[in-house]
Order: structure tokens, then sequence, then C-alpha cells
């Protein structure tokens, strides 16, 4: 989600999605309404991306945006998350965000968003596609 405005604009979805996130980032920030948290498993998928330039980017509006940061999780979450399906690092990322407890997962992963009414219905968290977000949430976001 995080390198969405830096992948390579060249299909409309990545766009959109984009500059959707980029809006959640601005209106969480400047209205103080949403806490957008961090974690060590996001910290680690950071470090992995190749390119430099966009490992900085991602770095520098994670540094500005992230109010909170969650650096523990329960194994026994990771373990339920993986029953509906999820891969590893998918299911760490949620059980960072359930051990918060989050009301919102947002994502561009068609992959999380399909296994979504097994995540919400355990967790109550809802899964959701920045685009969707903002429009279940008005331009009040």
């Amino acid at each position: 989600m995080w390198c969405r405005p830096f992948d390579e604009q060249t299909q409309q979805r990545i766009i959109d999605d984009g500059e959707a996130f980029l809006k959640i980032l601005e209106k969480a920030h400047a209205e103080r309404k949403y806490t957008i948290i961090g974690s060590l498993i996001l910290d680690d998928e950071v470090k992995q991306i190749k390119g430099r330039r966009k490992r900085e980017a991602v770095k520098t509006i994670m540094a500005l945006f992230i109010s909170e940061k969650v650096r523990s999780f329960s194994k026994s979450t990771v373990r339920d998350l993986k029953t509906v399906g999820l891969k590893d690092k998918d299911a760490l990322h949620l059980a960072f965000a359930a051990q918060d407890h989050a009301k919102y997962f947002i994502t561009t992963d068609d992959y999380i968003s399909k296994r979504k009414k097994g995540i919400e219905k355990k967790y109550k968290i809802k899964v959701i596609n920045p685009i969707d977000f903002i429009e279940e949430n008005g331009n009040k976001i």
C-alpha cells in the first residue's frame, strides 16, 4: 500500500489507488480523525524495496504519517489468520493490526481482499481498498 504512489503509474487502478491513499494520509494528518499505524513487519518490507529512491520515498511518507507503531503480535493470531488462507507475511500484517485493535486494514492486495469476510468476522477489522474507504467515508475522511 505504501508503495502505490511510487509504483509505475501505467495502469489506471494504480493511479487511482495511489491518489486515494495519499488523500487518506492527508486527511488523517490534517483532521486527526484516524491514526495511521505501522508495524515491525511493515518496516521489514520497506527495507526490502529494491529501488533506493522508491525505498527512501516510502520511508519518508511513513515517517510523516505513521503516528503509532505496533511492536508485538500474537502467534496464535497469525496461525488463525493463516486458516482463512492468508500467506505468512499477510497474516503478520493483520496480526499486528489486530494487536492494536485497528478498525480498518486498508490494502490494494486482492489476495487479502478476497479473504476479508473471514477476517472481518473474527477480528472486527474492516478490510478495504483505499478507493472504497474514501467512498464509504465520503469526503469526511
